[in-house]
This record gives structure tokens, sequence and C-alpha cells, in this order.
């Protein structure tokens, strides 16, 4: 009853239909053992969750006399799937940046595979390499770049690679907005 939030004496008075009840109405017309599957069930109170469910009736003098059901909540172990995918993702992106150490010939070179790597393997819209020049009447010089190269923000704005540079700390962006100017 946890995995549906309901109380124990409140599952037996109600049908299996109402307990567990898949979103996809279809998904639960079978008679007939069903073979293990994953589908997106509903609680009792209206959230959903991913399933793993096994269902076989058992029958008493030929006929239904009732049903055993095995549910799993898949929930944390599709969260620890897409955390491996990531996890096999980066890996991936490190041992092509290693690769480029080994074949570049200049530090530009190498700079702009790196870019490549990161922006063909992540799907970034953009990826830069930014250089801060003390002292200069511009701070900041774009070393290599991959994707789209978007016009300069407005005075008093910044871009992500600005805000990582002022602060020392990685920035990530969701999107090309432009953040406001750190001090």
């Amino acid at each position: 009853g946890e995995l549906y939030r309901w109380d124990p004496q409140e599952m037996l008075e109600r049908g299996i239909g109402e307990i567990a009840a898949p979103i996809d109405e279809g998904q639960g017309e079978r008679l007939g053992p069903m073979p293990a599957g994953e589908i997106d069930m509903r609680r009792r109170d209206g959230s959903t969750f991913p399933a793993k469910v096994t269902a076989t009736p058992f029958l008493a003098e030929g006929t239904v006399a009732g049903l055993v059901s095995i549910s799993y909540d898949l929930t944390e172990t599709r969260a620890a799937q897409r955390r491996i995918e990531t996890s096999n993702r980066i890996l991936q992106m490190l041992s092509h940046c290693n690769e480029a150490m080994l074949r570049a010939t200049s530090e530009c070179e190498l700079l702009q595979r790196i870019c490549d790597v990161i922006w063909e393997g992540e799907g970034f819209t953009r990826v830069q390499v930014v250089y801060t020049q003390r002292g200069e009447t511009q701070p900041f010089v774009v070393k290599a770049h991959a994707g789209v190269r978007s016009e300069e923000p407005a005075p008093g704005v910044a871009w992500p690679v600005e805000s990582a540079a002022r602060s020392g700390q990685p920035v990530f962006a969701a999107s090309e907005v432009a953040l406001p100017l750190m001090e």
C-alpha cells in the first residue's frame, strides 16, 4: 500500500483498478498472466511514477478468485540510469580531449579541438575558451570557440563566461541569456 499511498485496510476495501491504476487505462485490460512490464502508474494522490509491474490472476474452481501483483517503483532506478549515462558521456568527452592533447601541435589548435569536442559531444549552443587580459581595454579575449557566436551583450551585462572569469567559479547557463555584470 505504501507505494500507491493507500492504507492496508483501505486496499482491502477497494478494487485493484482503483488502487493501482495505470495512467493509460488500456494497459490494464488483460485477463491471464501479464508479463512484467514498465508502465506509468497513478497513486492515490494523483501523482505518477514509473513502475515495473507483473500481475497474474489465480483461479479457484475455474474462475478468477484473485490477483497476485508485484509493483516496483523505478524512479530511483531511472535516476541512476540517467547519472550513469551522463558519466559515460563525460568520460567519452574527456577521452576525446585527451586525444586532442596528443595530436595538437599548438595551444590554439588544442583549445579549438577541445571546444569542438565539447560542442559536438554535448550539443551546447556555444563553447568558448576565454582568457583574461589584465590592464587591457578589452579585459577578455576569446581564444577558441565552437557553435553559435552571439553578439556582445549591452553595457552593464556579461555573458556567463565573463561572470565565471570575475568570480573564479564555473558558470553554466541554460540559454544565451546575459547575466548582470558582477562587480
